[in-house]
This record gives C-alpha cells, structure tokens and sequence, in this order.
C-alpha cells in the first residue's frame, strides 16, 4: 500500500497500484491479508508461544479480525476508494492494522519465541 496510499490524501498516487487498470487492487489486498490470516491459522505458530505470551495471539486475532472486516466494505477502484473519505479512513484504519500485525510479528512473536534476525551488507541483498 505504500506505493500508492500517502500519509494524506495529497500524496496518494493511485496511479502506482498493483493491478490498478484491471480494478484489482483491493482484490489483491483482500486476498494477500487473507492468505496471511490463513497462513498463520494452518501454521499453529501461536502454539508454540510461551506460557504468558497468549496476548500475542490475542493481538493478531484481533488484527486480521478487524483488519479484514474493514478490507470487505471496500469496493470499487483504487482511485474511486482514495477520493471517497470514508472508504479511504477505511482503508487508512487498515494500513493501521498490518503495521500493528508487522509489530506483533516481527517484534513481539519474534521475541517470546526468542528468534533474531541480523542483516548482513556481505550476502547480497
């Protein structure tokens, strides 16, 4: 959503989204936060959290809960959801949500489950 989807409707640059031509953007969304939700439901990932860390799980429930019940009232292009304010408060409320599921991801799960990541300039990427 960054691509496109700017901090205030002024910097919103519809013209960047995936699949913006054949109106699939939001389709595209709806269907990369499902599969997330769906991955980490087949994973079990949230059984192997410690005792005392089932806040964690609770936190991603309630973010792909939330998050996707906002993702289906969308609808429509993304040019006509970026200029309509409610659907884009819509769609602004659901930036909030996976950048709070990327925190409870990759900070909060990667840290009871006591895993660390390191980037290294030598590997190439």
């Amino acid at each position: 959503m960054a691509a496109f989807f700017g901090e205030t409707p002024d910097n919103d640059q519809s013209r960047q989204a995936l699949f913006r031509r054949s109106d699939n953007t939001l389709s595209l969304l709806q269907a990369g936060f499902s599969g997330f939700e769906r991955f980490y439901k087949v994973s079990k990932l949230a059984g192997l959290l410690p005792e005392g860390s089932g806040w964690i799980d609770d936190a991603i429930g309630f973010g792909f809960h939330h998050g996707g019940a906002a993702l289906d009232t969308l609808s429509g292009p993304i040019a006509d959801i970026l200029a309509d304010p409610p659907q884009r408060s819509k769609l602004a409320y659901v930036r909030t949500v996976v950048r709070g599921l990327g925190d409870n991801f990759g900070m909060d799960m990667t840290g009871a489950l006591g895993l660390t990541s390191n980037f290294s300039s030598l590997d190439g990427d």
